[in-house]
């Protein structure tokens, strides 16, 4: 039983087709989707006195997994902390588990894009060592960027030594309390690594190494939309 959960959690890392039936739309955010202020988030390093999304923004509750997600802003929770984002046309929500869902653009195809939440019990300086220590992934070096005014994130980008799609194998990359997340072979995989109170969420972007400019273009604006309603410890004055 958890070896098919297990299969499943990583298909969607690695982009490897997901038997599914077609997607079913879901009904429209019933509000108006506002864009989280210019500055705090993103992909970039966040401008100085950047000001911080409101808890309140609208947002639609991210329907079941298999649906079509009409574009807006939606919202789910990881790790007891409320996520919001904003999607435009063509994202599916496919997969959901233990502290841990994902959206993707053309589901079940080699070069599914996928943006990936879940939630860790371990630092982010632990998890990146974790990853730094694996011998069939290469990885750039981490670094800091401000995702959210108060949220400070570590990034790294793995990619498999082995870069071979004609018969590609999965390359575990970090353990999550869905199980254990991977990439396979001709796939590329961005951590956006934040440590909270309630734990440490990591956000993912997934794509093919063939497109991944494409991989960023059209996941940027989801990351760019991203606001974590983290602890009130964490409140921006």
């Amino acid at each position: 039983m958890f070896r098919l959960a297990f299969i499943a959690l990583v298909a969607l890392a690695c982009g490897a087709p997901i038997p599914s039936a077609s997607p079913t739309s879901a009904p429209s955010p019933s509000s108006t989707p506002t864009v989280a202020p210019s500055g705090c988030h993103g992909l970039a390093d966040a401008a100085p006195g950047c000001t911080p999304a409101a808890d309140n923004l609208p947002a639609a509750p991210l329907p079941a997994a298999g649906m079509e997600l009409e574009p807006g802003r939606y919202a789910a929770s990881v790790l007891s902390l409320g996520i919001t984002f904003e999607v435009g046309a063509g994202w599916v929500h496919q997969q959901s588990g233990s502290e841990f869902f994902d959206i993707e653009r053309d589901p079940g195809s080699p070069d599914v894009i996928a943006v990936q939440f879940a939630g860790v019990n371990r630092p982010a300086t632990d998890i990146a060592n974790e990853i730094r220590a694996r011998s069939d992934v290469a990885f750039d070096m981490p670094k800091g960027f401000d995702l959210n005014c108060p949220l400070h994130a570590l990034r790294l980008t793995v990619t498999p030594t082995d870069t071979s799609v004609e018969s590609p194998q999965f390359w575990p990359v970090v353990e999550v309390a869905a199980g254990t997340l991977s990439v396979a072979s001709g796939r590329r995989l961005q951590l956006n690594i934040l440590d909270l109170d309630a734990g440490t969420v990591i956000v993912m972007i997934g794509g093919s190494i063939a497109h991944w400019d494409a991989t960023l273009a059209a996941a940027g604006p989801v990351l760019d939309s991203l606001h974590i309603s983290p602890p009130r410890s964490y409140a921006c004055d």
